[in-house]
């Protein structure tokens, strides 16, 4: 779900989780269309447990208030001169689905890394390649020139810009070093 759209435009970069088959919904608060927007994303979320993640300001506990009405979240204004949220949820809260499933409101993220995460666990993340890799060569970096995944990527030309960027995400995510306790 990306929100706000009155304010800024759709980044250009949803349009690649479009082609792995993510359904996007794009709203705004102030759409004429926003109750079928809620409509459609309760749809999607039906008996799902899901939830909202995202910088303060961008919509998280306003789409909570319409998703669940009487949740009642707080919601406040971005700061005209930083372009800032406010940090108006405090601590996470996971509300009820009128159709079944739960959603999650979170505080906004201030900062975000992967470096505490097991390797294995962030190639997990990337469900099309963990298929993949599983013929690699054991011990693979994913970096070598014999590496399954560069032979999925040429196999289907269709795909191939597609899978060069998942795979080269992935490359830089693997290549994060963790962070020592004597740092």
């Amino acid at each position: 779900v990306v929100t706000k759209v009155d304010v800024s435009p759709v980044p250009d970069f949803i349009k690649e989780y479009a082609a792995l088959g993510v359904d996007i919904i794009t709203t705004s608060s102030k759409s004429e269309a926003r109750v079928k927007d809620v409509e459609a994303i309760l749809t999607i979320l039906d008996d799902k447990i899901s939830v909202l993640v995202g910088h303060s300001g961008v919509g998280k506990s306003t789409l909570i208030n319409d998703l669940v009405p009487e949740a009642q979240r707080m919601t406040g204004d971005v700061n005209d001169v930083t372009g800032r949220g406010r940090h108006t949820s405090s601590s996470a809260i996971a509300l009820p689905l009128i159709n079944g499933g739960w959603i999650i409101d979170t505080p906004g993220i201030r900062a975000f890394g992967l470096s505490h995460l097991n390797k294995d666990r962030v190639i997990e993340s990337f469900p099309d390649i963990y298929q993949v890799i599983q013929t690699c060569m054991p011990n693979c970096s994913h970096h070598e020139a014999s590496c399954a995944l560069n032979a999925w990527i040429e196999s289907d030309s269709a795909l191939k810009s597609e899978r060069l960027i998942r795979v080269t995400s992935l490359r830089s995510l693997l290549e994060v070093k963790p962070v020592s306790d004597e740092q």
